[in-house]
């Protein structure tokens, strides 16, 4: 990259500390200060795109003067623009501003010539305070990274809070009886601090752009006994304490909870993967009823996948929550649209045991073809709707699509919450179903009942009723940890759960196994063993008793 887009880089470069040049000494026009940032802005986004691609020759990239967006041009060459309506004074908007390129392929000076447009003096302090302004309307990433990511919102919400203090606070005249002893007004780029008296403490409330901040809570800077804004002792800048905006608490709790996600994702989708190799190994288990169990568990397994990526990349950090980047938006999507097809391929688990209970002739193909339009295709349909639904809001759009207090989740919440309910018609038939034929046999009815609810239970957690369990979440008190808690452990273990009956704990499934593992070089060895030992306790036991004959 070019000097001077490293120059327009380092001029917006992040930072938590306000310069004094702009605090009192500047009192721009507010909205032509805006339109200077909308134009700056704009212009580095072009200038980063520009140099992704690779050009011959020296050449002068885009860059903004501070009054108008100069685009790239060949060494040795001149621009010329029409007299941008930024420019101070009376502007002559028939003439023309030029700005050359030297051969080295540097621009002729920090800004253009603009003598025929103004008879005003275009100083290069208003670029340079421009330049701070931008700064200062960052945070600890820088707008590089930015520009590819998406972060419009936050940077928009950030340049809104701006100007609100520029209006309120910044330009305001000093109060009479202020002297240059107190701590000057400033903007920190997070929040907006007015003149304090040395000695005391300002106060703001945290802002709400920034994630994982309690917006109740407030944020303080401390006005030290000579008039100065406290410098922190590590980094040697001044410092505004935001620690009380962040509760330590829940992000303990929340570091806590992650991490169950996490391992109980990881251990579903380690038993997942072995049920699916076991049902792709055995021809004995290729049969309908495997069948739908093997789709049943893919959409886990990519559902538990896309759960571990959410947690460890995008939860676990919360840059990539302000930063709003596409890959990040794609993976909640995704996410989203699996978790869609785990319910619904489980409510087709129920649905087929439903109809081979109650159905006395089945086409189990083309009942399995269904099934696959349902767990598979049906899922696009709300997904779709949600996507298009969502991303184009702006305000639904931010933070990595992460806030759930939007009516756009019910897109994908009525389907869910409508298969919840079909599969809890269907389990309350296939008991009733169960029952009759239990008594039809002449069993007890004690065992009827016993056998009943085994029956509940195993299909309790396979058609994902136990979230009409804990349908609310109760509010931050004690017991909040402990919903947290058994919350992650329900949810992210399901997969287990699903492993665990449909596989592990499967009469057929373990005689295969047995069958297969009896079969291996070292069962047979061992077999071979057992039965010489045998053999040999027969024979001596044999020789003992006609010895003692």
């Amino acid at each position: 990259m070019t000097t001077l887009r490293s120059a327009c880089l380092t001029a917006l470069a992040c930072t938590c500390f306000l310069p004094r040049c702009y605090t009192r000494t500047h009192s721009p026009d507010t909205e032509k200060v805006f339109a200077k940032l909308r134009a700056l802005y704009d212009c580095t986004k072009l200038a980063l795109l520009e140099a992704n691609h690779n050009d011959t020759g020296s050449r002068c990239s885009r860059t903004f003067d501070g009054w108008h967006c100069w685009p790239p041009i060949p060494a040795g060459a001149e621009a010329r623009a029409p007299c941008p309506h930024l420019l101070p004074g009376k502007v002559n908007f028939s003439a023309a501003a030029k700005y050359g390129c030297h051969l080295n392929g540097s621009w002729d000076g920090i800004a253009a010539d603009y003598t025929s447009c103004t008879s005003s003096p275009t100083e290069d302090s208003e670029l340079m305070l421009l330049q701070y302004i931008a700064q200062d309307l960052g945070d600890d990433v820088p707008w590089e990274q930015k520009m590819h990511s998406g972060e419009d919102g936050i940077v928009e919400e950030k340049i809104d809070r701006f100007k609100e203090c520029l209006e309120s606070v910044l330009l305001k005249p000093l109060p009479l009886g202020v002297n240059d002893s107190v701590c000057p007004r400033t903007w920190d780029g997070w929040s907006c601090w007015n003149d304090t008296l040395p000695g005391h403490t300002a106060y703001a409330p945290c802002p709400q752009f920034v994630a994982g901040f309690v917006p109740y809570r407030q944020a303080h800077k401390v006005c030290t006994s000579n008039g100065t804004w406290l410098v922190h002792p590590s980094t040697g800048h001044v410092w505004s304490n935001y620690t009380a905006c962040v509760d330590t608490h829940d992000l303990q709790y929340g570091n806590l909870v992650n991490s169950l996600y996490v391992a109980g994702y990881s251990i579903s989708l380690v038993a997942l993967t072995l049920s699916l190799i076991i049902f792709f190994s055995f021809r004995s288990l290729r049969c309908k009823r495997i069948t739908i169990h093997k789709n049943l568990f893919t959409s886990f397994i990519v559902s538990n996948f896309c759960w571990i990526l959410w947690y460890v990349q995008v939860v676990a950090g919360t840059h990539v929550i302000e930063l709003n980047p596409s890959w990040c938006q794609i993976l909640h999507v995704v996410t989203q649209h699996f978790l869609v097809c785990n319910y619904l391929w489980m409510f087709c688990e129920g649905l087929y045991l439903h109809t081979l209970l109650v159905v006395a002739f089945v086409d189990e193909d083309k009942a399995v073809k269904w099934f696959v339009l349902i767990g598979w295709g049906f899922p696009l349909l709300p997904t779709i709707a949600y996507t298009v639904a969502r991303g184009v809001d702006s305000d639904a759009s931010r933070m990595c699509w992460l806030e759930h207090d939007v009516w756009y989740t019910y897109i994908l919440s009525v389907p869910v919450c409508f298969s919840i309910l079909l599969s809890l018609a269907f389990l309350v038939n296939i008991v009733r179903v169960l029952v009759s034929k239990l008594r039809a046999v002449n069993s007890p009815d004690r065992d009827s009942a016993r056998k009943a609810v085994r029956a509940t239970l195993i299909l309790l957690p396979l058609l994902g009723l136990h979230y009409v369990v804990m349908p609310f979440r109760p509010e931050r008190d004690r017991i909040c940890l402990t919903y947290e808690i058994f919350s992650a452990l329900v949810t992210s273990l399901q997969g287990l759960c699903v492993a665990m009956l449909y596989c592990f704990f499967n009469e057929e499934v373990l005689t295969v196994l047995r069958k297969a593992l009896s079969q291996t070089p070292c069962a047979r060895k061992e077999w071979r063993r057992m039965s010489f030992a045998n053999s040999t306790i027969t024979a001596n036991f044999t020789q003992a008793t006609q010895t003692y004959e």
